[in-house]
């Protein structure tokens, strides 16, 4: 009994992980920006749940990173004097960690 509860808390979790990158907004405009084969494709690996599929696709067809985004990484990761920086700044530093890398830019 108490393996079935471990595995629907498991299924629920994957597909709440997975809602939350369908409703963000780079995620909206990476499907804006898709074409009808690419819609297709997305649309099948969610009705799969294959998270991790999902976000290979995300990080290959999202967009450039905005302000904002570098603002919350750069928080998420305690980078010192973070809201004191300009894009530019946070985008050298965080590459600088390794926490985003080039290929995302």
């Amino acid at each position: 009994m108490e393996q079935a509860q471990v595995t629907s808390h498991s299924i629920f979790l994957t597909a709440r992980r997975i809602t939350n990158i369908v409703n963000s907004v780079r995620f909206r405009t990476a499907w804006e920006h898709a074409d009808v084969e690419e819609r297709k494709k997305i649309n099948a690996l969610i009705k799969e749940q294959d998270e991790h599929k999902i976000m290979l696709w995300f990080d290959e067809h999202a967009p450039l990173l905005t302000f904002k985004d570098l603002f919350n990484m750069a928080r998420k990761h305690f980078i010192p004097n973070y809201s004191r920086m300009t894009k530019y700044d946070l985008l050298s530093v965080l590459l600088k960690e390794g926490i985003i890398k080039e290929n995302q830019l």
